[in-house]
């Protein structure tokens, strides 16, 4: 931590007591990090879809919810503080980081790039510190921004803003929205019906209101013409 912004800001940083934390998964760890609740949903599925397909043990913290068994558990934000830092780490020892949103926690990049443990950011905007702003640490924010492997920002103008920093890996991919993972399913009969519809245009309304109806009716008749 050389930057005399870093020192600043790890100075005036409040260290937490000593934390009781749950047994860390067994496998692959990878901690999501989200700094804002309103990303929960979008967070869960995103576990799920990694512990599912990649087999990952997920870690989420910063969000709402329940732990969903043994491979997606729940934990608290350690405090942006050294000390309490390095405690969380040592014990979670995740092998990638994905922050989720735009408030970026300095202590915490800067003692998980000086394990080597690769991290992503991904729900990008304008980026600001947790505590504080650039002004009182000054280049804080840029040295922040550098220690990711891969930002993928909500928009283009948080991407100019990243590259401005100096940040060379910046997509624009826009914001995770929450879905939903597929249905409980029959996979033959799945198929079958896939084999049938082949190439042709699907559009399904589950569901609609009666106030909606209309207009649904009116749009199908419109997209009826632009068909074969």
């Amino acid at each position: 931590m050389s930057s005399f912004g870093l020192t600043l800001y790890s100075l005036t940083a409040r260290q937490a007591g000593a934390a009781d934390y749950d047994p860390r998964p067994d496998g692959r760890l990878m901690w999501l990090v989200l700094t804002d609740p309103a990303h929960s949903e979008a967070a869960l599925l995103l576990a799920r879809r990694l512990s599912e397909d990649h087999g990952f043990a997920v870690l989420i913290s910063g969000g709402e919810g329940e732990p969903q068994g043994k491979a997606i558990v729940t934990g608290a934000l350690p405090a942006d503080h050294p000390a309490t830092v390095e405690g969380f780490l040592a014990h979670w020892q995740p092998d990638v980081i994905v922050m989720l949103g735009s408030i970026l926690r300095p202590v915490l990049i800067e003692v998980a790039a000086s394990k080597s443990i690769p991290m992503v950011q991904v729900q990008a905007d304008i980026p600001q510190l947790v505590r504080g702003s650039d002004r009182w640490f000054f280049g804080l924010t840029k040295r922040a921004v550098l220690a990711f492997h891969a930002i993928m920002t909500v928009d283009e103008t948080a991407a100019r803003e990243y590259r401005r920093l100096g940040a060379a890996n910046v997509a624009r991919l826009g914001r995770m929205e929450a879905g939903s993972l597929a249905l409980p399913h029959n996979e033959p009969e799945r198929a079958a019906m896939a084999a049938q519809f082949a190439t042709r245009p699907v559009w399904l309304a589950v569901d609609v209101p009666p106030e909606e109806e209309a207009a649904v009716i009116t749009a199908h008749r419109a997209a009826l013409r632009l068909a074969h």
